[in-house]
């Protein structure tokens, strides 16, 4: 059905329709993940449990090389495309503000020495009593926190879907 509605529609619509989601669809995720808060996080969440429940039915539940690696690459991943993070997983960075403080982010767009651009999330402390950003948050720090939030986040994946595997298995015997 789907291939006969596709016929009826000119090859070049179709060919301008790919070009278009090729370019759009990254286009739109990369500037809602970078600025609003949890989008990324979502779609993390979701991909790495549909992902890890796929790949189990395939593999053997014991072998933990693949639940290590999966933890490892959903861990880099995060880091990689969640910069934003949301209210949950910066709790942790905001702890990192000096009392009477509110964290703030900024989105920056640097352009590196090879002409490529790079989204940064700078995370620093705001006061609003002295209405300015009292300390800078270093990039290695909010970036490390957010690499073990995220290991954390691939280790309650395996061992939810361990566990749900054994209860599956345990009630058919």
């Amino acid at each position: 059905m789907f291939e006969r509605m596709l016929d009826k529609i000119p090859e070049w619509i179709q060919v301008g329709g790919v070009i278009l989601l090729v370019i759009l669809v990254p286009a739109v995720f990369i500037y809602f993940t970078t600025e609003y808060e949890g989008i990324a996080s979502i779609l993390f969440l979701i991909a790495g449990a549909a992902f890890y429940k796929t790949s189990q039915r395939k593999l053997v539940v014991e072998d933990y090389r693949f639940a290590v690696g999966f933890i490892i690459l959903f861990a880099f991943l995060g880091l990689i495309f969640d910069g934003a993070g949301n209210f949950l997983y910066n709790k942790p960075i905001e702890n990192l503000c000096p009392p009477q403080n509110e964290l703030a982010r900024d989105v920056k767009y640097v352009e590196n020495y090879d002409g490529e651009d790079s989204i940064l999330h700078q995370f620093s402390c705001f006061s609003s009593a002295e209405n300015k950003i009292v300390y800078e948050i270093p990039r290695w720090k909010t970036l490390g926190i957010r690499f073990l939030e995220y290991i954390f986040l691939g280790a309650v994946f395996v061992v939810f879907y361990r566990v749900l595997s054994n209860l599956k298995t345990s009630k058919k015997t």
